[in-house]
Parts: C-alpha cells; structure tokens; sequence
C-alpha cells in the first residue's frame, strides 16, 4: 500500500503537550501515512524523532502570535517577510519529500500554509489553543492569518469548546477530534491504586495561566485549617521568574514540608504511583493531556470548571471534581472533600474516568478519524488561491527593500541573551572562588535596595542578596510575571520608594537603564556588571597578595 506523504509543521522544538500530541499523531498514522516534519528550531524534540525513525528539517520561523496591546504593524510586516522566505524553504522541501499534503499543528504558524499556497499542495490545520481566554495572547497578522486560514482545506479541533471558540472567532467550521494516546502507556491497574495517598500532583508548564499559584494557596489553606496529610508535587518546566516567585513564596510560607517544586520530567509513571490526585488548574484549557494521562493512571482529577478540563471531567463531575476556577479557597474544600471520600466511591470515579479516556481518546479511532480528514481535504476543490498567491508575493517585495536589522531586534534575536550569558559566567566563577555579592552592598553600606529586573539573572540576584542578609525592599520590572503574588513589585514609572541602590540586572541597555533611573531618583544605580566587575578586582588583588611571597621565591 502506497502511504500517503504528509509534512507536519511543528510550532515547537520542546516536547510540550502540542508536540506530544503531534508524535502520537504521527505515531497512530505509520501504516498509512509517510511523515516528514518541521522544527522551528534544534531542540530536545529531535532525539524524540530520531527514536522514531521520523525524518525531519529545522527551518527558523517566527511565531505569529504574541501578548495583547503589543501588536503593531511593523511587527507583522517584520514577521510576513521573515515567514515568507521560510516558507520557501519549506516549499522546497515539501517537493524534494514529494509531500501530498501538509498539517500545520497550531494556528498559531502560517509558514506551512504558505508553503502549501507556494506549490499548491492541500493544507489541513490543527486548532490546540486557547490564545486570549488562557494565554492573554492574540494572533498578530490576524488579517493574513484569516486569509490563509480561508484558502486552507480544513481544521482539525482538539475539544468541542476549541471547535464552538475558533468557528466564533472566525466564522470557520473545524472538526472536533479528541487527541489519540498510547493508552496502554498510561493505563494502571486500578485494584493497585492506593486509596489512602493524600498527595496532589499537578503536572506541565508553569505559566500565570496554569494555575499553579491557585494550588499552593489552596494547599496553604489547607495547612492553616489543620490539615496535615495532603502533599502537592508541582512538575514541569516554565519560565523563570513564574517558577522561581512560586519557589520564594513556599519557602516565605514556611510550606516546604507540603508542595514540592520539581523540573520537567521525561517520564511521570513514577511520580503519579505515588500520588492520589491530579489537578488541573488552568484559566482555560484547550484540552487537557496531562489530564487524560491522570484518569488513564487510575487518578482522582479535580479541575477548573472551564474549557476543556470541565469537559473531560464532565458538567456534572460524573468523572472528577469541578472547582470555581479563580478561587483558591473553594479548590481547597473541594480538595478536602476528595480526600474524605469512601473507598468505594473513589474506586467508582477512578473507573469511570479510566474507561472514558479509553473510550474517546484511543489510537485507533483517532488515526481512523484523522485520515477521513485527509481524504476529504484531498478531494475538496481548490479555488481563488492564485489570488492570494499574487498578494502574498507583491508584500514581500514590496516591504523586504525595507526589511533588514529592525526585525532583528523586534523578533528577538539581539545581543541581549549574550551578554547575559557572559554575564552569568562571570558571577558564576567568582562564586566557585567563594565570592557572593553581598560583599560589595556591605562594603558600600547597600543594606536595603531595589532590583530592577526580574529575569533570570533578576531572581538569581534576589535570593543571593536576601541569603546574605542584604534586605531586598523590592523589584522593578515592566512585566511582573505573577511575582506580586510573592514581593512586591512596581512598575519603572511608578514612584520609587526610598532604599539605599538599586541594582540592575537587565544586562541589555544598562547605560541606557541607568541613565534613565538616576534622573528619576537620587538613590544610588548601579549595574549587577559594575558589582561584577569590583569583585573581580577584589578578587586579583587578594590573589596578587597571596601570590607575592611566591613570586618573590621563584625570582630568588
């Protein structure tokens, strides 16, 4: 049997959920389908790939998405032409592969459905997201974005909520399939699932629009009424300052003994035998897999009643428990009343929920639903796509004579990463000299400051300086990241209260930074690469001392 060629256009190089969900996909189509995949980047997802046999090309694209009340023009037009010429390349590779169709995996990458119009090959999409009602995002471009979505063949939606959200939105029609899993995988005897383990697991990327912080307040509710059984394992990968403002307020609480922090993990079979329960916290989940793979391993789920999650758990709670998403303290009750719950009538959920993720999210209902889907975007007539083909080539060579270093400052590709790196490596080796920074507030008198900047390097300098004794009164940051939950923040325009200097940390237009701070407060600025930069001094003199009576031997 001739398999069908499809390339599949990632919008990840991670193994997020869309990525796991795009493997399986793939995984669940082998015997009918030829796949060969784009990686907007190197990442971990090509060892993934390699394990399968899968064969894949990195093409750098740019997302076409971003927050909310940021979008300008000339960010499209930057985006449009950067997408263009990835699009060519991909064009050129979707002939080489001979591919007969190509599968966008999220509305958010336009580069595979302008591959598509470049060499008139049928294009279906995948609908995986929520943008404004999770993430506080929007598509940028939506107007070419809307073009291409009405010249593309289909779309494929992970939940019915996504399916009624994107036809609202857009006034397109999709087809609501439930991701298929590797049920087998994930699937736990339940006769062997504990029913005395009071410990919560809450697994995925860390981000203000999962949740996570509605997890540990309600786990401090907890503790504060009395209750000292229940655990909270908090799993995954996110950004930085989210995960490390979570860190800072279980350590301020005194909750270490109850939530722990952990990274991301390749496998999470052994972390969920040693829990109970799973939660799902998110503002607005799409779908939900992590909340598939809980009721899969034999998992209590408690979820938000939103999205996706409220539809797998069900209106009712026939298959979990529903809480008032936004409420810390009525997740806290219902987490209680989960764990008071009878045997029987936690053996009766546990199955319930297992035979529905058997049911709806099963490999081989999924791969048979997906290729009806091909067939009909291969059958379905092609119309008015030379037009757009025409408008599309025209913006490029209208805006690319224009097109040069701007965009590689807007899109994010600058220097400001280096000289953080450089940075890091710097302070990194004064303290394997055992050198920390509060050596120089002390010398200084800097017992009380402000950081401005609340990155990697911002939280890093943070927990240093209070670990040293030094008071951190608080942070300066545009974005503050959900960090006003765990210190207090201020916004650069906001009036600055009285501390003895602020230190910078942004290491990307620090003069720039600094010249700005100083006519906007007499306190003293300094850049974390001035403190830096003393220490190292600090550091060669006290080596050229010790080092003195050496010298002088050797030239005796």
């Amino acid at each position: 049997m001739n398999r069908l060629k499809v390339l599949y256009v990632s919008n990840e190089a991670g193994v997020g959920g869309a990525m796991q969900s795009m493997l399986d996909m793939i995984v669940s189509l082998r015997e009918y389908v030829s796949p060969v995949v784009i990686l907007p980047s190197e990442g971990v997802a090509e060892g993934l790939l390699k394990e399968r046999e899968i064969v894949y090309y990195i093409v750098p694209f740019v997302l076409a998405y971003g927050a909310i009340g940021k979008y300008t023009q000339s960010i499209a037009d930057d985006i449009f032409v950067n997408n263009y010429q990835a699009a060519m390349k991909i064009a050129d590779i979707a002939e080489t592969e001979g591919t007969q169709l190509i599968h966008t995996n999220s509305i958010v990458v336009n580069v595979g459905a302008m591959a598509a119009l470049i060499k008139g090959i049928p294009h279906i999409w995948h609908v995986r997201e929520f943008l404004e009602e999770d993430f506080s995002t929007e598509l940028y471009d939506r107007d070419w974005t809307c073009k291409l979505f009405e010249q593309s063949g289909g779309f494929i939606s992970i939940s019915d909520c996504i399916r009624k959200s994107f036809s609202e939105k857009y006034g397109l029609l999709s087809t609501q399939i439930y991701d298929g899993f590797d049920t087998d995988r994930y699937k736990r005897d339940l006769t062997e699932v504990a029913n005395d383990i009071d410990t919560f697991l809450l697994a995925g990327y860390m981000d203000s629009g999962k949740g996570q912080w509605e997890a540990v307040r309600a786990m401090e509710i907890l503790i504060r009424s009395g209750e000292k059984s229940p655990r909270l394992i908090l799993a995954g990968g996110g950004k930085k300052k989210y995960v490390w403002g979570l860190q800072h307020y279980i350590r301020e609480k005194g909750l270490q003994e109850y939530i722990f922090v952990l990274p991301p993990q390749k496998d999470l079979s052994a972390l969920r035998a040693c829990c109970g329960f799973s939660l799902t916290t998110s503002k607005m989940e799409a779908l939900g897999r992590v909340t598939v793979e809980a009721m899969l391993a034999g998992h209590i789920v408690i979820g938000a009643n939103t999205g996706g999650t409220m539809e797998i758990i069900g209106e009712k709670g026939e298959r979990g428990y529903l809480y008032q998403q936004g409420k810390p303290s009525d997740l806290a009750s219902v987490m209680k009343k989960a764990m008071s719950a009878s045997a029987e009538t936690a053996f009766e959920m546990r199955k319930k929920a297992q035979e529905f993720a058997m049911s709806f999210f099963d490999f081989k209902g999924y791969a048979k639903k997906v290729l009806e889907q091909y067939e009909r975007v291969l059958s379905k007539k092609r119309c008015g796509f030379k037009e757009l083909i025409r408008d599309m080539d025209y913006r490029y060579e209208r805006l690319s004579g224009n097109y040069g270093s701007k965009a590689e400052i807007k899109l994010g590709t600058g220097n400001g990463w280096r000289k953080q790196a450089l940075l890091f490596e710097r302070w990194l080796r004064l303290k394997q000299q055992g050198y920390s920074l509060d050596a120089y507030c002390k010398k200084n008198y800097l017992m009380q400051v402000a950081i401005y900047g609340m990155g990697y390097l911002g939280c890093c300098v943070y927990d240093e300086l209070e670990n040293g004794g030094i008071v951190v009164s608080y942070a300066i940051d545009k974005d503050s990241g959900s960090l006003e939950d765990s210190i207090k923040m201020v916004r650069p325009e906001d009036d600055l209260e009285s501390v003895d200097a602020v230190i910078i940390t942004v290491a990307k237009e620090e003069y720039e930074l600094k010249a700005y701070l100083e006519k906007r407060c007499p306190y003293k600025i300094v850049q974390l690469s001035e403190i830096i930069g003393w220490m190292e001094k600090k550091v060669a003199l006290i080596q050229w001392w010790e080092n003195r009576s050496i010298m002088g031997a050797v030239k005796e």
